[in-house]
C-alpha cells in the first residue's frame, strides 16, 4: 500500500534557454519545446530565456572570461552572453528556490558557472552533443573553407567550457548511448553522473495515409557546417547523379538561414531552395527524406520527424548516427550520390519495401522518442540519485 509520505512531492525546476523556443527553429528549440513539455509534468516549471534579459544585439557583447585550472581563457559564447541576464537570473534564483536547474546547451554553461555560491540547486547540464568533438569534426571537414570564428582558441575554449561545465554539475544528460560513451571516454570523470534523456518528437497514434511520391527533400538548418555541407552535396553531386524513377522528383533543400554561397548555388540548380518555410509538414508529405550527413553529431530531429510523419528515410549512416535505426530495417542507408540514387530508385520501384520501412520507422519513433515516453524518461533522469547539489 502507498502512503502519501512515501510519494515525493513535486520538484520546482527552471529550464534555462537562450532564445524563446517558440519564436527559433531548427533541433535546438525542438529540443527546448521536449524539455518545457516534459518538465511540465513533473512539477512547477519557469523557463529563463535569456535573451528577454538583453537588450544588445547578439555580437554587441564585449568579451568575458573564465577561469579554469591553467588560467583564465575568453569564453568562447561571449557574443551570446549577457551580464544584463546574468544579474536577471542571478535575482531569480535569490527570490525563489528551485529543487533543479536545467542550462540546456553549452552556450547556457557560462550562466550556470557564474550563479551565486549560496546557489542550493542540483545542476544539470543538457547536452544537445558532444559540443567539443562536433566542433572540431566541423574544422577538419571544412579544412580552409571553415568560417573565420572556428580558429585554434575558440576550440581550445570550447573545451575547456565544456570540462568546467560538465564538473560543475550534478548531472549531465546526454541524447543517446553513443554520446554517453563519447563523453565518458573524453571526461572520464564524468561516468557517474551522465543519463540518458533521448530527444522526442510529437508522433500520431497512426501513420497518415500514403499518397504518391513525388519529390525528395532535405530539411534543416542551413547555417549549420554539416547540414550546408549536406546541401551542397545534394546540388554537386547528387542532383546530377539521379535516373529512373528518382530523376522524375523534385528535388528540395528546405531550412532556415541558408548562407548566400549556398543560394546562389540553387539558383544555377534544378534543386528548389525553399527558405524559412512556414511548415515543413507539405514539403515532407510525399516525399523520400535524404539525410546526406557526413561530419558533426546532433540532434537528429529531423529523422525522427521524417519517422513520424510516415516519410521514408534514406540516409547515411552518421545521419542517423544514435537513433538505433537498422539499415533495410528503418531507412535504407547510402553513402555515395549513386548509392543515394540506388536507395532512391529502390523505395520507388518496391512500394512493399517502402510500406515496411515507413512501418518500421514509425513503431521506433513511438517506442522510444515519442512524448509520452520522454515524460517517463524526463521523471527518472530527475529522480535518479546522482542528481545532487555538488
Amino acid at each position: 500500500m502507498i502512503t502519501s509520505s512515501s510519494v515525493p512531492p513535486p520538484l520546482s525546476v527552471l529550464l534555462g534557454v537562450c532564445w524563446d523556443p517558440e519564436a527559433n527553429v531548427g533541433g535546438v528549440p525542438l529540443r527546448w519545446r521536449q524539455l518545457q513539455h516534459t518538465l511540465a509534468q513533473v512539477g512547477p516549471l519557469y523557463t529563463f530565456v535569456a535573451a528577454e534579459s538583453c537588450e544588445h544585439g547578439q555580437f554587441d557583447h564585449p568579451p568575458v572570461y573564465l577561469q579554469d585550472q591553467d588560467g583564465q581563457f575568453r569564453d568562447p559564447y561571449h557574443s551570446q552572453y549577457c551580464p544584463d541576464a546574468q544579474n536577471t537570473l542571478n535575482q531569480l534564483t535569490h527570490s525563489h528556490h528551485f529543487d533543479v536547474m536545467i542550462f540546456s546547451g553549452l552556450w547556457m554553461a557560462p550562466y550556470m558557472l557564474r550563479l551565486p555560491a549560496s546557489n542550493t540547486s542540483a545542476l544539470v547540464l543538457d547536452t544537445h552533443n558532444l559540443q567539443s568533438d562536433l566542433e572540431r569534426q566541423i574544422a577538419r571537414s571544412m579544412g580552409p573553407n571553415a568560417p573565420e570564428w572556428l580558429t585554434p582558441q575558440y576550440l581550445d575554449g570550447i573545451e575547456r567550457l565544456e570540462r568546467l561545465a560538465m564538473t560543475a554539475a550534478s548531472s549531465i544528460w546526454v541524447c543517446s548511448q553513443l554520446d554517453l560513451q563519447e563523453t565518458r571516454r573524453l571526461h572520464p570523470d564524468t561516468a557517474s553522473r551522465l543519463v540518458i534523456v533521448p530527444n522526442a518528437v510529437p508522433v500520431p497514434g497512426r501513420l497518415p495515409p500514403p499518397v504518391p511520391i513525388t519529390k525528395i527533400t532535405f530539411i534543416g538548418r542551413l547555417d549549420y557546417g554539416p547540414n550546408r555541407m549536406a546541401a551542397q552535396f545534394i546540388i554537386d553531386q547528387l542532383h546530377p547523379a539521379l535516373d529512373g524513377l528518382a530523376a522524375q522528383l523534385q528535388c528540395i533543400i528546405a531550412g532556415a538561414w541558408p548562407m548566400q554561397d549556398l543560394a546562389d548555388a540553387a539558383t544555377s540548380s534544378p534543386v528548389l531552395l525553399v527558405e524559412d518555410p512556414d511548415d515543413v509538414e507539405p514539403l515532407r508529405r510525399g516525399s523520400i527524406s535524404i539525410v546526406p550527413l557526413f561530419e558533426g553529431s546532433g540532434t537528429r530531429m529531423k529523422v525522427l520527424e521524417a519517422m513520424a510523419a510516415g516519410s521514408p528515410i534514406v540516409s547515411t549512416a552518421k545521419g542517423v548516427e544514435g537513433v538505433g535505426a537498422v539499415p533495410g530495417e528503418h531507412y535504407l542507408q547510402a553513402e555515395t550520390a549513386s548509392q543515394f540514387n540506388h536507395a532512391i530508385n529502390q523505395l520507388m520501384n518496391d512500394p512493399q519495401l517502402r510500406s515496411q520501412v515507413v512501418t518500421n520507422a514509425h513503431h521506433l519513433v513511438k517506442k522510444r522518442y515519442s512524448y509520452e515516453v520522454a515524460v517517463t524518461t524526463v521523471r527518472s533522469a530527475l529522480a535518479d540519485h546522482r542528481l545532487r547539489r555538488r
